[in-house]
C-alpha cells in the first residue's frame, strides 16, 4: 500500500469468493502527479512499473479516469491520443499499453482494477 497526501493505493489478494462471483477488485489507488513530477510515482509492485518508452502489459483489467490536468494514452488497440479531465480508459488484460501526464500540467488521476472469470471471458470475447 501506499498513502500520501498526493497517492493512495491499496492491492487487493483475490479470494476464493471470486470464482464464486466472477469478478473481483484486486486494486484501487488515485495519484495527484504535479507539473514535472516523475510518473509513475515509486512503491506499486515490480508488475505494475513502467517506463514511457517501454509501456508495460497488466494481468488483470483497470479502469482509469483522469479528474484533472492532461496527458496522453496509447495501448496495442488505440493509437496514440490525448487524454484529460472526465476522460476514462480501459487497460484490457494481457495488452500493452502506456500513460502519462503532461509534464506542464499534472493530472488527478484515480483507477480501479479488477481480475476474475468474467474479465477473462469479457476478454476472449474482444470486448
Amino acid at each position: 500500500m501506499i498513502t500520501t497526501e498526493t497517492q493512495f493505493s491499496r492491492y487487493i489478494p483475490t479470494s476464493p469468493l471470486t470464482e464464486v462471483w466472477g469478478i473481483a477488485v484486486t486494486g484501487g489507488g488515485m495519484q495527484r502527479v504535479k507539473r514535472g513530477e516523475a510518473y509513475p510515482p515509486k512503491g506499486h509492485p515490480a508488475d505494475h512499473g513502467f517506463t514511457w518508452q517501454e509501456g508495460r502489459v497488466l494481468g488483470a483489467m483497470q479502469i482509469v479516469l483522469i479528474r484533472a490536468g492532461k496527458g496522453r494514452f496509447e495501448s496495442k488497440e488505440t493509437p496514440l491520443r490525448d487524454v484529460g479531465a472526465g476522460d476514462v480508459f480501459i487497460l484490457a488484460p494481457q495488452s500493452w499499453h502506456r500513460y502519462a501526464p503532461d509534464v506542464e500540467t499534472g493530472w488527478d488521476e484515480r483507477w480501479i482494477e479488477v481480475d476474475g472469470p468474467v474479465v477473462a471471458r469479457l476478454a476472449s470475447a474482444g470486448i
